[in-house]
């Protein structure tokens, strides 16, 4: 075989194994979590903060209702901004009211006035008693609340 043709079939062979082969990819940048993703993440981690036996729902289980809701105070919310939360534990007294100096954060996530609103708005909480659930002693609660904003 002459040289020329040799260096032909070399190159031929040399292109062909060349196609087969790409340039690596570039590092993908992990994109910022939707705002879907974001608020579910900062709800799943204060429910993640909630005390056994102190939840809600577990509360309404045994017999404790919530009567009024939250109530936050004018102004004491904070500007809208990035997904924000806070959890915050209070106790019951016997009067289904919210124990004055009760409310302390557990978790707060973002924005701290948010957390300091909560537990002021806490106060605001009633209670009501299914027959034979009124308690002797102040009941535990843990209230969540997560400000994201809508898309």
């Amino acid at each position: 075989m002459n040289p020329a043709a040799a260096r032909a079939g070399s190159l031929a062979l040399v292109a062909m194994a060349l196609a087969g082969c790409r340039a690596p990819a570039p590092p993908t940048v992990p994109s910022a979590p939707s705002p879907t993703d974001a608020c579910r993440a900062v709800s799943d981690s204060l429910a993640a903060a909630v005390l056994p036996g102190q939840s809600l729902a577990e509360l309404q289980a045994r017999g404790i209702r919530v009567r009024t809701p939250i109530a936050f105070p004018p102004g004491s919310m904070p500007p809208a901004g990035p997904p924000a939360g806070a959890a915050v534990q209070a106790m019951i007294s016997a009067d289904g009211e919210v124990v004055p100096g009760s409310p302390r954060t557990l978790k707060s996530i973002g924005d701290p006035q948010l957390a300091r609103a909560l537990e002021a708005g806490a106060l605001s909480m009633r209670f009501d008693f299914d027959a034979g659930a009124k308690p002797t002693t102040p009941v535990p609660f843990v209230a969540t609340f997560a400000a994201c904003a809508r898309s």
